[in-house]
């Protein structure tokens, strides 16, 4: 009998956030079985046109190639191959399946750390949960690493942030789809400001650091009392990795319903790190690390 083939494709899709949970999830179920990691860079994003997003991760020290168009299934008939294979997959034992997929993204799948696949193996799904990476946290924040040149203006950004004693990073996601159907709803002033008072009795001498991608909406709405700095939003999506490395730069955070944020939260090296998070609006109910501050929203 031949060797079993240990290969192990990533789909990464979505936003920033999503890339970053969809890779570090395959890259330790890689680890786990010594399998080759491989990231399929482009079916995710081919029929993304609500949001025009695209492949960020090759801003970042990750590991992984991108694997070929074959492979992605980006060939004629290839949506339909893939549906095929991931439908029937699931009608296979998990070890035995092409397609091991987390479909609900509403908890930890605790199966998942013991799949062994039996040849190469397709990943698919956004796996939400820290749980996924605990026991490789330090593999994942080497490769998560910007590797991208950094511009004049967030190279300036970085030193006013390094140079306040207590820096808080103060996230506010402003989804799209609010206006068309009221998921994931922006998070109240009311939130930010029981955020800010949970911090206080803990800090001394916060300053606020605002990431939002709408400086208007931020005076208009959030109107915060405290001393603060509006981050310059980044226009495109391609320069997200910018305010990501910011984040990390910062000691404390206040985080909206935002994987985004939350990576920027969970990727900061700080010492003795206060992580403020909305009690609800996440789709994971296992995305919050348990030393992290809930705050109703």
């Amino acid at each position: 009998m031949g060797a079993r083939v240990r290969r192990i494709i990533a789909r990464i899709k979505g936003g920033l956030g999503n890339q970053l949970f969809c890779y570090a999830a395959a890259r330790r179920l890689a680890l786990a079985n010594s399998a080759d990691l491989f990231v399929d860079a482009r079916s995710g994003f081919a029929f993304d046109r609500a949001y025009d997003r695209c492949y960020l991760l090759d801003q970042f020290s990750i590991e992984a190639p991108v694997v070929s168009l074959r492979s992605s299934f980006c060939f004629p008939w290839g949506r339909l191959c893939r549906f095929v294979l991931r439908r029937a997959s699931r009608c296979l034992p998990r070890n035995c399946r092409p397609f091991i997929e987390d479909r609900h993204n509403s908890q930890f799948e605790k199966w998942f750390m013991d799949v062994h696949p039996h040849g190469p193996v397709w990943v698919e799904g956004l796996f939400q949960s820290p749980k996924y990476f605990e026991d490789i946290q330090e593999v994942i924040r080497r490769e998560f690493r910007v590797s991208r040149p950094l511009g004049v203006r967030a190279e300036a950004e970085r030193a006013l942030i390094e140079s306040q004693e207590e820096p808080v990073a103060l996230g506010i996601r402003l989804y799209q789809e609010v206006r068309r159907s009221g998921i994931h709803p922006v998070l109240s002033r009311e939130y930010y400001l029981r955020a800010a008072e949970a911090l206080r009795s803990r800090l001394r001498k916060p300053h606020y650091f605002i990431f939002c991608n709408d400086r208007n909406w931020v005076t208009e709405h959030l109107r915060w009392p405290y001393p603060h700095t509006m981050i310059e939003p980044k226009p495109r999506n391609e320069e997200a990795y910018q305010d990501l490395w910011l984040m990390t730069a910062c000691k404390h955070f206040i985080i909206p319903n935002s994987t985004f944020h939350w990576w920027g939260a969970w990727l900061a090296a700080s010492e003795h790190k206060l992580v403020v998070a909305p009690a609800r609006g996440f789709s994971n109910r296992d995305i919050l690390p348990p030393t992290w501050l809930k705050a109703n929203v």
